[in-house]
């Protein structure tokens, strides 16, 4: 492994003064058959631009500063088309030896929709950070710490602060195999909601019925003058602990075998809603919220080198999901019966280099089996994608 990262070391150094300027631009088309995957089975083509650049300074590119942009058209539902930026600083110093690596990265991103989906344009600024160390040639422990502050421009109930710290270890054999053990630990925290409502206080008082009648009285119930009161809720939040096992074997020297299994336990789960015409939506309703399920994750991928530097995958995917707290859709919301999906996933991906032209192909069968029948659903994307590197 030292040997793998001196000759790393060799092919970046002679980079510094020859490619300190880079991009990429890529050009993909998405088939899909299911857009929003439930029963309504909205279909489209999505062709989406992707332009990437940046430029890099100092030994081994240990500090870079990039901009990226995207676009994506929709054929159809045209009201779906946005544009997504942002612009990272990087930086790996190499001041701590051979068996310390670390690397800084920080980004600015903001998303632009038009018509309704203005809803949902948000700025997100995330901070990252990972140090790893080598035991030895065979044995590597890293930890990485992710921060995410996200804002919406209309949605503003949903803003909030995301906190992600990971361990993990690595062994790598001589015999081609790998495995990776890593745990996350993922916490959101919603913004305190802070708003104004009418109030209009009452007292009841007891009107007399007149000297030497008796000393009972009518009780009057007075409205007093409204007013205004500001109303501010607490954080919500919601944490969960992700496990994570991958072991990869290659069985020949041009055959790959690999197996995941991953597990994702809800800590504590607080919803936030947005009031709208269809009724209350939680936020596991509107963005499906990764927090809003616990449950087993496996997967299975085949990849095989071809001739001329092309490459084929096999994939199979199985997700157990069990929501924490979103109930079956019901018309009179009454259902207290808890969501619950099976997702299966079986794909083919190939991938072919022309010197700097990089093209891909993947197709997905995507079965979903809900005990919500909105969400019981099929799916068959097929995405083509052309990136060049300059």
């Amino acid at each position: 492994m030292n040997i793998h990262r001196a000759l790393l070391a060799i092919v970046c150094s002679t980079q510094v003064v020859f490619a300190q300027f880079e991009g990429s631009g890529t050009i993909s088309h998405l088939i899909d058959d299911n857009l929003d995957n439930n029963t309504l089975q909205l279909g489209d083509n999505v062709t989406v631009l992707e332009l990437e650049v940046g430029y890099s300074v100092g030994e081994a590119h240990a500090f870079s500063v990039s901009y990226g942009a995207m676009y994506e058209r929709y054929a159809l539902y045209n009201e779906r088309n946005v544009v997504l930026q942002h612009t990272s600083l990087n930086y790996a110093p190499s001041v701590f030896g051979d068996k310390t690596t670390l690397s800084f990265r920080g980004m600015f991103m903001q998303r632009h929709g038009k018509g309704y989906y203005t809803l949902f344009n948000h700025s997100l600024w995330n901070v990252y950070g990972e140090g790893e160390y080598w035991w030895n040639d065979n044995l590597s422990s890293s930890v990485t710490y992710e921060y995410s502050r996200l804002r919406f421009s209309e949605l503003v109930n949903f803003n909030f602060n995301e906190h992600v710290l990971a361990l993990q270890t690595a062994f790598y054999g001589s015999t081609r195999t790998t495995c990776i053990v890593r745990v996350h630990w993922c916490t959101k925290l919603y913004d305190p909601v802070t708003y104004t409502r009418t109030v209009i206080d009452t007292i009841t008082v007891t009107a007399g019925t007149g000297r030497g009648q008796g000393g009972g009285g009518q009780q009057v119930l007075i409205e007093l003058q409204p007013h205004t009161q500001v109303v501010t809720e607490d954080a919500a939040g919601t944490s969960q602990i992700i496990g994570l096992i991958r072991c990869a074997q290659g069985i020949t020297s041009t055959t790959g075998l690999s197996i995941t299994a991953q597990y994702q336990w809800a800590i504590n789960k607080e919803s936030r809603y947005f009031l709208s015409e269809f009724g209350s939506l939680p936020d596991d309703e509107l963005f499906d919220n990764s927090y809003g399920y616990e449950g087993l994750f496996s997967s299975l991928m085949l990849t095989q080198v071809l001739p001329w530097d092309s490459k084929l995958r096999l994939m199979y995917s199985h997700h157990d999901r069990q929501y924490t707290s979103l109930t079956v859709s019901d018309p009179q919301n009454s259902s207290s019966v808890k969501r619950r999906d099976r997702r299966t996933i079986v794909g083919v991906h190939v991938e072919k280099e022309f010197g700097p032209v990089k093209l891909f192909g993947t197709f997905e069968y995507i079965r979903n089996n809900s005990n919500d029948p909105f969400y019981d659903y099929t799916n068959k994307p097929l995405r083509l994608v052309c990136t060049v590197v300059f």
